[in-house]
């Protein structure tokens, strides 16, 4: 009765160790603190990442999801990658809103000024996306080429400008997306 006892009484003090809630882990003493000034700072780009990717982006507001596309451009390529991950997951959601052409913009300047990455995170994360991407980049081709003077090829050309690390193959399959950009998905 008393071995009875004793593993009920362990297994009770266990068993409230499951409803605890896991303490994050944090990597040092500076990712600590900055990660905690973060959270408990106001509302901003960076702090909606986290949240997003915590699955509580219905905690984040629909100006705040704006910032991240404003923030795309960031020349932190950390925080750039980390932009572009939680925009892949609120794309739908935002570009179905009333500011189209600033997102349309946005994500088409992000692009041109850094085409290796923005292809590269097509491939790995926004495929699920894509269509939505893909119209995003048709609008932005659209617009840059609507005044007359300024062609496909000078488009192809600034992306190509800002790939630094591109080798011929990887030039020639921007300009190859680019080409395809201004014929898919046409109004």
């Amino acid at each position: 009765m008393r071995w009875s006892f004793f593993i009920v009484t362990i297994l009770l003090f266990n068993a409230c160790h499951f409803f605890e809630e896991e303490p994050k882990v944090l990597l040092s003493k500076i990712d600590g603190e900055d990660y905690t000034n973060l959270i408990e700072g106001e509302m901003n780009a960076k702090k909606a990442y986290i949240f997003i990717m915590d699955k509580k982006k219905d905690s984040v507001d629909y100006n705040i999801r704006l910032d991240i596309v404003d923030s795309l451009e960031t020349s932190d390529s950390i925080w750039r990658k980390k932009h572009l991950k939680s925009l892949n997951i609120i794309l739908d959601e935002i570009y179905d809103g009333n500011d189209k052409s600033f997102i349309e913009n946005k994500i088409f300047s992000f692009f041109i000024h850094y085409p290796q990455e923005f292809i590269q995170h097509l491939n790995n994360e926004g495929f699920d996306n894509i269509e939505t991407w893909m119209l995003i980049l048709n609008q932005g081709v659209r617009s840059a080429t609507t005044p007359e003077d300024i062609t496909l090829n000078s488009v192809a050309n600034a992306a190509i400008s800002n790939c630094k690390n591109c080798n011929e193959e990887q030039q020639r399959l921007i300009v190859d997306f680019i080409h395809k950009l201004e014929y898919s998905q046409q109004p």
